[in-house]
């Protein structure tokens, strides 16, 4: 065999070894909102073939579904999602499409308060330069500058929400071949991924920003002002106005990823040890949320389990004269 043919055989014979790899990622995550407090998160992603794991390695708020050393499975083409918790060796099912509902009902009561629509949205790239190489890949470092206000329903004056944004981001294009290649990694996109839920016009946003490539480190920061659109004189009837007028604040959020390689993952990493017993997961879809009417004090309209009813306010037009 010539030396050419010998190399030919070599390099389709690693290619033929990195399509086979599997991808392990660690991605870190830390959030402090408007009014000082923090959190933070790490998880450790696996995704071999078909088959996503997702480890939570460090959570600092406590979750009764997802704790330090519970993780999920799941599979490309199954909807199913299975929770596992290793510390009481048991595991729940449940259904990511019942997931992305939940995120769609907390959408919308997240717009019964804050509204439906949004008006003068402005997105503007400020920055588009060459990065700095990270974990080997070579990255983009992309600046956007975000606005828009969110008028807010049902209030007696003209009142919205105005948000500015600041995303910063350092994103490659080295991982494509790869991700596409992976289709758990879609499994655990569409599985774990952010929920829809929020107005058309944000979910855009996030598509287009998804379009400039794999984050591998992204800094948002949302600074939220409440404008009630008083003028000066407002403060003279009401000075409390303008301190309503002013209220927000400013939230920072860091999502970075801090490990990333190339490498075969175990199948024994996507099952579950057969000691573990399976229990049932509060779901309103499976019928198993309690029934609310029938408890203790239950709702108005229970016969003979009423909660007690405030008294009603007096109809002020119909007050006896003294």
């Amino acid at each position: 065999m010539s030396l050419a043919k010998w190399s030919i055989f070599v390099l389709g014979s690693v290619a033929s070894l990195a399509a086979q790899a599997g991808l392990v990622m660690t991605e870190s995550r830390t959030h402090e909102d408007a009014h000082g407090r923090s959190s933070r998160s790490v998880m450790r992603l696996s995704v071999q073939g078909d088959q996503a794991r997702s480890d939570m390695v460090e959570m600092s708020q406590d979750n009764p579904m997802m704790s330090a050393g519970s993780y999920v499975l799941l599979t490309s083409g199954k909807s199913e999602m299975l929770i596992v918790q290793p510390a009481q060796k048991t595991y729940m099912r449940m259904d990511s499409r019942d997931m992305r509902g939940m995120g769609r009902m907390a959408g919308k009561i997240d717009q019964q308060h804050v509204g439906t629509e949004l008006s003068d949205l402005k997105v503007e790239k400020k920055l588009d330069e060459a990065g700095p190489t990270m974990l080997g890949q070579p990255t983009r470092h992309l600046i956007y500058a975000i606005s828009y206000s969110r008028p807010l329903p049902n209030q007696p004056i003209k009142a919205s929400t105005d948000v500015k944004e600041t995303r910063e981001l350092w994103v490659t294009h080295g991982l494509d071949a790869k991700v596409a290649s992976l289709s758990g990694f879609k499994a655990f996109s569409e599985g774990m991924g952010p929920m829809s839920g929020s107005m058309a016009e944000l979910g855009e946003i996030e598509t287009r920003l998804r379009n400039d490539g794999f984050a591998l480190k992204s800094i948002r920061t949302t600074e939220t002002r409440m404008n009630l659109g008083l003028g000066t004189g407002a403060a003279v009837l009401n000075p409390g106005l303008l301190l309503m007028n002013s209220r927000g604040g400013t939230a920072r959020s860091v999502v970075e990823i801090t490990d990333l390689r190339e490498d075969e993952v175990p199948a024994d990493r996507f099952a579950i040890p057969k000691d573990y017993v399976e229990r049932e997961m509060m779901n309103p879809n499976a019928g198993s949320m309690p029934n609310l009417d029938s408890l203790p004090g239950g709702r108005p309209g229970d016969p003979g389990k009423q909660r007690p009813q405030l008294p009603q306010m007096p109809d002020l037009d119909n007050i006896p004269p003294h």
